[in-house]
């Protein structure tokens, strides 16, 4: 009986072909150990796991709860990562907007590093932002609890709730070095609120009562949707547009979508159009957390949707940045008109999903999108991108092509497909520079290998290049 069998890439002398039943006692039973265990990882072990993360499902046996499962975009964040690490990655590797189920993906094939690196203030700060706790706690002790404050900033960033347990179990208080700021966790109090973390703010809070002070009674109320307490409150004109550097009260209730709190705010008088330091409205966070019912009822109480933040951002670029699809169209039936700027901003950040849904509300589509695609590295929507308009020829003020924003940011995939659907490889801009120039300018010498691999000639400039670039790194 023929064996099901596993496909895989011969470079580097691995062997070609492998029979899955083999492939899973290797993953299982190498010299008694799981593989994964081990402490490195080589090549031909990362190009098995990908091969079988790819084509047997190898995932899906990973012990995720049922309903829990990650899908193909997070296998693919995964694999992607492995690619490009070639190795079991180090913590550095792991960016820090990789999934949560992407990264768990990699814990159940213990694939996440356990062990600290030269770096312990780079290795606990980046385990603080992926919602390691462990790691975080090594690291720190490594480091002799030097970072606790950047630790904690960033596992608010992430919003990891039990980060910030085990930094405030291990009584570790902020800097209380300063008359200005005599209370622990004060900023990270302040950045809670402003990101809107509100169980974070209020673990916070439980910690240490005396946080309140940096924020006013209406400004907290807001925050909690403690509509009941409003009454209560002796309110005067200047809470309306913020206290303590923290956004108005409208903007807070807004963030955490206490649509009482917003009503109640409006009868008290509270203007609908207040806006922040940035200039941004309670409607442009509304956009960004795609939160329909407080977008309704903003709108019902006179909120403008021609409102721009200090970047001229409107409620559309907000909606495209975050992928929400269903706040576009509603905004779109509104009235609010589109532009080639919001098809940038979605294809900068990589959402394939709002560039169709933006292509059905025939928004226009101009040269600069796949621009912003490669240079994100988002080959899926340059493919999207290619499919709906062409854009072969597109240029920016420099003469670069996309092909030159995705080589200078070292984007092999990117590179790949840009030359797959036609861009010249070795197109000049106006200084008479190559994408292999550009790869080279920034220290990414996998793309120059890979531009070099596809056809592109490494003239004596790209060795010059690369050495400059070797040399700054040294110094």
């Amino acid at each position: 009986m023929n064996q099901p069998m596993l496909e895989l890439n011969q470079n580097r002398g691995f062997l070609g072909r492998l029979p899955c039943e083999i492939a899973h006692c290797v993953i299982q039973n190498l010299s008694g150990k799981s593989l994964f265990r081990l402490k490195e990882v080589d090549h031909r072990a990362c190009t098995l796991v990908i091969a079988l993360l790819q084509r047997l499902d190898y995932w899906k046996g990973l012990g995720f709860a049922p309903g829990s499962e990650p899908d193909q975009f997070q296998v693919d964040q995964a694999i992607d990562l492995l690619k490009r690490a070639g190795r079991k990655p180090t913590i550095l590797d792991i960016p820090i907007s990789i999934s949560h189920l992407s990264l768990r993906i990699l814990q159940r094939l213990h694939l996440v590093p356990e062990h600290l690196s030269s770096n312990p203030k780079a290795v606990a700060e980046r385990a603080a932002r992926l919602g390691l706790t462990e790691l975080c706690i090594e690291a720190l002790n490594a480091s002799r609890f030097a970072y606790k404050q950047k630790c904690m900033d960033e596992a608010i960033r992430g919003g990891h709730l039990d980060v910030v347990d085990m930094l405030l179990n291990l009584h570790l208080v902020g800097d209380t070095s300063t008359a200005r700021d005599p209370t622990p966790w004060s900023f990270s109090f302040s950045d809670a609120v402003r990101s809107g973390k509100i169980a974070i703010a209020k673990r916070l809070v439980a910690h240490n009562p005396n946080l309140l002070c940096r924020i006013s009674p209406l400004q907290w109320a807001a925050f909690c949707g403690k509509t009941e307490e409003f009454d209560e409150i002796e309110i005067n004109e200047d809470e309306w547009r913020g206290q303590y550097r923290l956004p108005s009260p409208l903007i807070l209730a807004v963030m955490n979508s206490h649509v009482s709190a917003i009503r109640k705010l409006h009868e008290l008088r509270c203007p609908i159009d207040v806006a922040d330091t940035y200039d941004r409205r309670a409607i442009h966070f509304a956009a960004k957390n795609g939160d329909m019912v407080a977008i309704e009822e903003l709108v019902e109480l006179g909120c403008s949707l021609e409102v721009t933040d200090k970047s001229k951002q409107t409620v559309l670029h907000y909606a495209a940045m975050n992928s929400q699809t269903y706040a576009i169209t509603r905004f779109v039936e509104l009235g609010c008109p589109l532009d080639e700027t919001v098809v940038d901003q979605a294809a900068h950040c990589g959402h394939t999903d709002v560039i169709i849904k933006l292509a059905e509300l025939r928004c226009p589509i101009g040269t600069t999108a796949i621009l912003h695609a490669a240079g994100g590295g988002h080959s899926d929507v340059i493919r999207k991108l290619h499919e709906l308009k062409g854009l072969i020829g597109a240029k920016d003020l420099l003469g670069e092509t996309a092909l030159h924003y995705a080589a200078k940011n070292g984007h092999i995939d990117a590179i790949k497909e840009l030359v797959k659907l036609g861009y010249s490889i070795d197109a000049t801009n106006t200084v008479g520079e190559r994408p292999i120039h550009k790869a080279a300018q920034n220290g990414h010498l996998d793309a120059v290998e890979e531009l070099e691999a596809l056809g592109s000639f490494k003239d004596q400039e790209v060795d010059e290049m690369l050495y400059a670039y070797n040399s700054r790194e040294r110094i």
